[in-house]
Order: structure tokens, then sequence, then C-alpha cells
């Protein structure tokens, strides 16, 4: 997993993917409020992609230069990433934010969490990981706000959607990591990122007891064996909120899929997760967090 909090970073391997499109970078950007935006201000205005705004962002204009303000949640992206997986990203993060599509946020509470939490929340968006890389290798960190990020690569962004017997878009993995993180765990206490909340405990159900680290070997009556040693027990809360969420909402049931992830994760469809994983199968479908319900396709509105 590469959850990006508070400009601390970690990677995992992407593949490559094709090159798209330059953006004409010579509209204005926006001045940066640092207000939400809980309703959406119209398509073609929420979708314009600008230079990177003065303000608050000011530092990041020295790296990235595409810019995508998703009710008050930033996407910043680098000169190498085409306009359309930018706009892609975009689509997604508007969809698991107003997943009804009405134009106004779903959980108020939980977009002022992403927006008003330190020098708010961001999608940061690259070519490719090595690129990503090569860029915080030499960024100033001390520099830069404090902010709530989540990184995203063009090589793993598919705007066509994930590939049946090939590769799943990851947007919708990366994306959904930073508003549950920032937004959803932030603001319902049995959705918190905590060794004592409802799911850390479904968590342990599901590996098969608790574990701070990843075991030598995981119980054979767990489902859900994350085996990255980098990422710890908070950040396991997270991978396993993401493939319990993708997998009742169908993103992860094509073909050869479940092949492909059966050593981290057993109820890759729809049925199988709500035949195996009860406890977390009733956090995500209480209507009071408010939870997507239907998976972003990349077309909002």
């Amino acid at each position: 997993m590469r959850l990006v909090i508070l400009l601390s970073l970690l990677f995992h391997c992407s593949p490559s993917s094709k090159d798209g499109s330059d953006t004409d970078m010579d509209s204005e950007p926006p001045e940066d409020t640092g207000e939400p935006q809980t309703d959406d201000p119209g398509d073609d205005d929420m979708f314009d992609i600008t230079g990177i705004p003065d303000g608050t962002l000011s530092p990041f204009q020295d790296v990235f230069s595409k810019y995508v303000n998703i009710f008050g949640i930033h996407i910043l992206a680098t000169s190498t990433v085409p306009d359309e997986k930018l706009l892609h990203a975009a689509a997604v993060m508007a969809e698991y934010l107003d997943n009804n599509e009405d134009g106004t946020v779903d959980d108020p509470a939980a977009l002022s969490a992403l927006t008003d939490s330190y020098d708010g929340s961001g999608l940061v968006m690259f070519g490719t990981e090595r690129e990503a890389e090569n860029i915080f290798e030499e960024l100033d960190f001390d520099a830069l706000p404090d902010m709530h990020l989540q990184d995203l690569y063009a090589e793993e962004t598919l705007p066509g959607g994930s590939v049946p017997g090939g590769r799943f878009d990851a947007t919708l993995e990366e994306v959904l990591h930073l508003v549950q993180s920032g937004g959803f765990s932030a603001v319902h206490a049995d959705l918190a990122i905590e060794n004592d909340s409802l799911l850390a405990q479904a968590m342990d159900t599901a590996r098969g007891g608790h574990f701070e680290s990843v075991p030598d070997r995981y119980p054979e009556e767990g489902w859900y064996h994350y085996d990255d040693e980098t990422c710890d027990y908070e950040c396991m809360m997270v991978e396993y909120f993401y493939w319990g969420l993708t997998s009742l909402l169908g993103a992860q049931d094509y073909e050869g899929r479940c092949e492909e992830i059966a050593h981290e994760w057993e109820a890759c469809t729809a049925e199988q997760f709500i035949e195996t994983d009860t406890a977390l199968h009733a956090l995500l479908t209480d209507p009071q967090y408010k939870l997507p319900t239907v998976i972003p396709d990349g077309n909002y509105r």
C-alpha cells in the first residue's frame, strides 16, 4: 500500500502504460481558499484543468503543473500525466464523495475532515513510480505544507476500466484510500483506524487473529492475508476496507481477478464477501456511515 500521510510516502510496483495528450496550461488557476465545496459548481467548472494555484499549494508549483479541485480536495499532477487520466481520477474522486451523483457530497462531515485537517488533502499524480521516486528524492519537505496525501501513477490509471484477465484500475484503490483514511474513518468511530474500533475487530477476524505485524504464517481460517511487511497494523486496516468495499460493489469480480488476488484476499465477489465477512459487511452497509453503494466508473453525472 502507498499511503501518503503528511508527505510520508510508501511505494509499490506499478505496470507501465501509454502516453496521452498535454494540457494547455495558459488557463488561469483558481485561488486556493481552503474552503470545502460541498455542492457541485457545475461539471464544466469542476473538471477544469488549470495550473497549480497560489496560496497553500504554491510550494508544489515547481513539481506539478496540472490541477483539478474536487469538492475542495486537491488533485495535482506532473506534466507527464495525460489529461484523460487526470480527469478519470477526478471523476472517481467525485463519485466516491457524491455517490448518488446529485451534485452534493453524501457525507459533509467526512469531506470537512478531508479539507479542514492540517492544510487539506490531495491526490498527487505522477507518470510513473520511477518519476515519483526521483521527485521525492529531490523534494524539500520542510518547504511543503502539511497535507494528507495519496499518490497515484498514470501507468496504473485505466480510464477504460479494469481489464478482464489483465490489469486492475488502481484509481479505484488509491482514491478510496485517501477518502477513507482522511474522511470516513476520521469521523466515524466504528471505522476509525485504531486498534479497538469495530473495523479493527472485523479485520482481526478476517486475518484469523490480532497481528500487529505480518505473521510468519496466517491461520487457515482467515481470508485476508496481507503480507507487505512495510505495512503496519493501521495500514492493513486501510487495505482491508478497500478490499471489502470494492468486493461488495463488484469491482474485483472479473475474469482472472479472484485468482490473481487470492494470496491476499479470498472474498473477491460480492456473494463471497457477504457470506464470508459478515462483520465488515455490516459496517459497510450501515446507512449511518453514508458509504458508497455503487463503484465509480469514471463518468460523474
